[in-house]
């Protein structure tokens, strides 16, 4: 199977294409994926596996960062103790 991709080059191109958040566009078509994918799960099923739990892990770190707020707890601080 042949991929193409347009690829940025150059160092400070792939810095700003990943600071941008965008996606890279892949000339694969829907159809060609789904085989690949059924093919992948027929040949190689534990590559299978490892690709799906990556794609899954992905999603879920993605949708954890775009929906969650980081809120930080204030720490307590020790006040002085009065020196009598």
């Amino acid at each position: 199977m042949q991929l193409s991709t347009d690829l940025t080059y150059g160092l400070r191109a792939v810095q700003q294409h990943i600071a941008s958040g965008a996606k890279l566009p892949m000339n694969v078509s829907a159809e060609a994926d789904a085989a690949f994918m059924r093919e992948l799960q027929r040949e190689d099923s534990q590559g299978y596996d490892r690709l799906m739990k990556n794609i899954q892990t992905a999603a879920i770190r993605s949708v954890e960062a775009s929906s969650t707020v980081a809120i930080r707890p204030r720490r307590c601080e020790r006040r002085p103790k009065d020196s009598k």
